[in-house]
């Protein structure tokens, strides 16, 4: 007959259970690499949205400019963005849509950090496009403002000129 050995209550002295120094060390450089990976990840997306916001807000201008020469006016407030994707009622001469593909796929437009942009048409010849920025509040010293609109021409400024169109 052959005999079974157990090999586990052959070893001397008390079995060790639980993790070892190497392993702990392994597991401790993993979390700290995610955690610089996140941190240097969401840096990056604070100093470039605020250049992908500012070229999004500078190709909704060229949308408006070229809405305003079709129709001869700048969308409505009440219009809004969204008339340089999709006709008004009551926009004679209407050839759009006046965004690029890009703008065109999202629902509704938004800036890099996810908040809605605001457009509003102060006069028939002044409007204002505006992001609310990495805060996502609106009146902020972050806010942008698209190039040609009449929003203020600082950053930091509560209110500004209004440049005529």
């Amino acid at each position: 007959m052959m005999a079974i050995v157990n090999l586990a209550s052959s070893q001397k002295g008390p079995r060790r259970r639980g993790l070892t120094l190497p392993t702990l060390l392994f597991v401790f450089a993993s979390l700290l690499g995610v955690a610089l990976f996140l941190t240097l990840a969401g840096y990056q997306h604070q100093r470039t949205g605020p250049k992908v916001t500012k070229a999004r807000l500078a190709q909704i201008d060229v949308g408006l400019a070229a809405f305003k020469r079709h129709t001869g006016r700048y969308p409505t407030t009440t219009e809004g963005l969204h008339a340089l994707i999709s006709a008004p009622a009551d926009a004679a001469g209407w050839n759009g849509p006046y965004l690029n593909d890009d703008l065109l796929k999202q629902p509704d437009l938004r800036d890099e950090w996810g908040s809605p942009l605001r457009y509003e048409r102060s006069s028939a010849t002044t409007y204002t496009v505006q992001a609310a920025g990495v805060d996502e509040q609106f009146g902020t010293a972050d806010d942008l403002f698209s190039p040609d609109s009449s929003g203020p021409s600082t950053p930091s400024a509560a209110t500004g000129p209004q440049y005529s169109q």
